[in-house]
């Protein structure tokens, strides 16, 4: 079920960079995630843990937990300005080969993770 409150924090980022959510408290995602350990690829990540997801992003972020099932959060950092904003990555657990991130209002794509690679 998705929760009308936390949808009004939800962003495609620009430059077609994916999807997540924006906050202005860095924990107020925390109401609406369940801290689960997931297995992604080789790796079995927990809350709170520092990720790549096997190099499918370009450096390391801090894995939160997951929203509505299958939808994990990861935090990827707050901008300078005087009432900072907190970014949420959104990526898709499909299985533990298989992860999907929208990066349009009515597109995205699935990744595999084929010999070790996401392809």
């Amino acid at each position: 079920m998705i929760n009308t409150e936390l949808e009004e924090h939800f962003s495609l980022f620009s430059n077609k960079q994916g999807s997540g959510y924006i906050f202005e408290n860095d924990t107020d995602i925390l109401k609406y995630t369940i801290p689960a350990t997931v297995v992604v690829g080789t790796e079995t990540i927990n809350p709170g843990d520092m990720t790549a997801l096997d190099n499918y992003l370009t450096g390391k972020v801090k894995y939160i937990g997951l929203v509505n099932e299958r939808g994990m959060i990861f935090y990827y950092g707050k901008d300078n300005n005087l009432f900072p904003k907190y970014y949420y990555g959104l990526i898709f657990l499909m299985t533990s080969t298989r992860i999907f991130e929208m990066y349009g209002p009515n597109f995205g794509r699935d990744h595999n993770f084929i010999n070790g690679k996401w392809k």
